[in-house]
């Protein structure tokens, strides 16, 4: 079980926060992207490739 901050999680909640955008969920969307930016952050540092994507 990896948790709620693993970089794999984050990217999958990445990848959901992109599903709802072509979803038209634009404002669910944009908190699922923060939640995931920050987490990455947090985790990987600000400088990480997967960081700046």
């Amino acid at each position: 079980i990896l948790g709620p901050d693993h970089p794999y999680t984050l990217t999958s909640v990445r990848n959901l926060a992109s599903m709802l955008q072509r979803q038209g969920k634009y404002e669910e969307s944009e908190t699922m992207n923060r939640h995931a930016l920050d987490g990455r952050k947090r985790i990987l540092g600000p400088n990480h490739p997967k960081t700046q994507l």
